[in-house]
């Protein structure tokens, strides 16, 4: 029995050896905490001293990890869940409000010569562009461009559809995302969610960005036409006069 035990350890290791020359893979535990202590004044309402959360990033912690395919091909995975630093609660805001654990990331990913095609939930095409040119990266405290990007304008037209300045959130489920290699500088992504409502087949999600950079020039733009809701991918407009975003 000692004999065939070393024995298979020996396969085994080297089994394993040469899985390691075939391939390589790596898993990377990654993440930001982002915290800060002021006095702050919202437009109409009174000072509040606070300790906060997410001052310049919104904090988070993830997974992710890769798999070499071989002939130039990489396997992927991103997990992602936000949290606030200053109670240790989870996500962006109360999850009874709707937020999934992993709001941030979770997704698997083929990548080679072609660019690379992501399922699974990611960013929206609305909000790279948003923080790419921005001196305020993606702070939802302090940057005046991501708090008039995503807040709701206080309109509702006759048909009860309620506006926001961003229809379906910053990061999109359901997904599949294919982002191009880079052309002289110039790169681009087109995504696509699914509405996956039994009822309404027809509703989805549609988007692209593009960003150009040459030298010390950006430009960068980004198309959506938002039909459903995120996380939950319920629709943003029901004919049943209920209010919804849109």
């Amino acid at each position: 029995p000692m004999k065939l035990t070393r024995l298979s350890a020996c396969l085994a290791a080297a089994c394993l050896c040469s899985t390691a020359a075939f391939a390589q893979s790596s898993v990377q535990l990654t993440g930001l905490v982002d915290m800060y202590a002021g006095s702050m004044q919202l437009a109409g309402a009174d000072r509040v001293s606070q300790v906060g959360s997410g001052g310049l990033s919104t904090s988070w912690w993830g997974m992710n990890g890769t798999e070499d395919l071989g002939n130039g091909l990489k396997a992927g995975f991103q997990l992602g869940a936000f949290f606030r630093g200053d109670t240790g609660s989870p996500g962006r805001y109360d999850l009874t409000f709707g937020e999934s654990f992993f709001a941030r990331d979770a997704n698997v990913s083929l990548s080679g010569s072609f660019g690379a095609l992501k399922l699974g939930r990611s960013s929206a095409p609305n909000f790279l562009p948003s923080v790419f040119a921005n001196p305020f990266g993606d702070s939802f405290t302090v940057s005046p461009l991501i708090l008039h990007g995503n807040m709701w304008t206080g309109y509702t037209d006759a048909a009860l559809k309620t506006y926001n300045t961003t229809a379906s959130d910053t990061g999109w489920s359901n997904q599949i995302v294919y982002s191009s290699p880079s052309f002289g500088g110039l790169s681009f992504n087109l995504q696509y969610q699914f509405g996956e409502v039994a009822t309404a087949n027809s509703k989805k999600n549609v988007g692209a960005n593009a960003t150009y950079r040459n030298g010390g020039l950006m430009l960068t733009g980004f198309y959506e036409r938002a039909q459903v809701k995120n996380p939950t991918g319920a629709l943003l407009y029901t004919d049943g006069g209920a209010k919804a975003n849109w």
